[in-house]
């Protein structure tokens, strides 16, 4: 069966055209069984060569498309008219796809279990650091800057839990001193200003390393895991299905 669009349907006159892959195929009222159709519409379709016009086509039977039955209308189609089911009705391709995940339950819990199991918390905390950040901007006229800044170094990490538990700081310690240039002010910071924030750096580095110590949960860690890697997957297998 084929999957069209309605082309147009004069309900006065009591036929119109269903438009598929190019082709227009005569509608006639008589086969529409009960159903009211309008332009746009999408439906699905049985057809043969026209007994009056040699190489046009007439619908013998055809069904209009509705959420209800788009399930069972995706068993009815080839699989080229099922990708036009999932764009229409969105809910197909997620239950397809949950389907698909659902037999890799397994595999992903052995997954989630390696990356909570495997991760080693006091090596991931001793790698939190922080550092001065410093720069100027240059400007016409008496509006130059520079500044400094106390900021947190996160290791690089792919895993979403651990990047949402991040303790991010960042604190100006330096700016605008007014109708300095932004090289006087650099030179100022470093000479009396630098010493103070280079003291600061250790401190502020074990609050760091306090706070995601305290907030990390290994129990959350696998529920956001599994909950992240499930939607990789589905994600995934979603493309591939409209790719076919």
């Amino acid at each position: 069966m084929k999957i069209g669009q309605v082309k147009f349907f004069n309900t006065e006159r009591g036929f119109g055209f269903v438009n598929s892959e190019q082709t227009d195929y005569f509608l006639h009222f008589s086969k529409l069984n009960k159903s009211s159709i309008k332009e746009g519409d999408y439906v699905l379709f049985e057809y043969r060569e026209s007994r009056k016009n040699a190489g046009k086509y007439e619908i013998i039977n055809l069904e209009l498309i509705t959420k209800e039955n788009s399930l069972l209308l995706l068993s009815k189609v080839e699989n080229k008219y099922k990708k036009i089911l999932y764009k229409l009705f969105p809910i197909l391709l997620d239950k397809l796809a949950n389907e698909e995940v659902d037999k890799l339950t397994e595999d992903i819990h052995n997954e989630v279990e390696s990356k909570v199991n495997g991760f080693n918390l006091l090596e991931f905390i001793d790698k939190i650091s922080t550092r001065i950040a410093t720069g100027k901007t240059k400007k016409p006229g008496d509006d130059d800057s520079f500044w400094a800044l106390i900021v947190s170094d996160f290791p690089k990490t792919e895993d979403a839990y651990l990047n949402s538990l991040n303790p991010r700081y960042c604190e100006e310690t330096y700016r605008d001193r007014g109708f300095y240039s932004c090289y006087s002010m650099e030179d100022d910071y470093n000479r009396a200003y630098r010493a103070g924030d280079e003291e600061r750096l250790p401190e502020i580095q074990f609050l760091l390393k306090e706070t995601f110590k305290n907030k990390y949960k290994s129990n959350e860690h696998y529920s956001f895991l599994l909950d992240d890697i499930k939607k990789q997957h589905l994600t995934k297998i979603k493309k591939t299905i409209l790719e076919e």
